[in-house]
């Protein structure tokens, strides 16, 4: 077999291979390597594509990034601020009602956390 049809076969033979991980997750084990196990989607093909108009009306990140393809890539867009009747006023479409986040973890995160890094707590 000449080396451009083992080559060719190879190649055929990975992009026919590659689906079967396509709902698949991977687990580090350390130095033991990765353990695969599937990850069902749950969210509805409808649900997806409202995300996805959501998104062509505001391509804006929630930290303030657009993505303008090119070289460029991703351009920070951040926050900006109008003058109106004597006050500065959000004039972008990045939300400022969130709730600020927490550092504090609760049990069931710590329990998950102690689990995860082998803190024995």
């Amino acid at each position: 077999m000449s080396t451009r049809k083992t080559i060719i076969l190879a190649s055929l033979l990975s992009a026919m291979a590659l689906p079967a991980f396509a709902n698949s997750g991977t687990t580090t084990l350390g130095n033991d390597g990765f353990q695969f196990h599937p990850m069902p989607s749950t969210v509805t093909r409808a649900q997806v594509q409202q995300e996805l108009a959501e998104w062509r009306k505001n391509p804006v990140t929630a930290d303030g990034y657009r993505d303008v393809g090119g070289e460029q890539g991703w351009e920070y867009v951040g926050h900006r601020f109008e003058s109106r009747d004597g006050r500065f006023v959000h004039v972008d479409a990045l939300p400022h009602n969130l709730p600020k986040p927490s550092t504090a973890m609760t049990s069931q995160e710590r329990a998950a956390w102690n689990a995860m890094y082998n803190t024995g707590g």
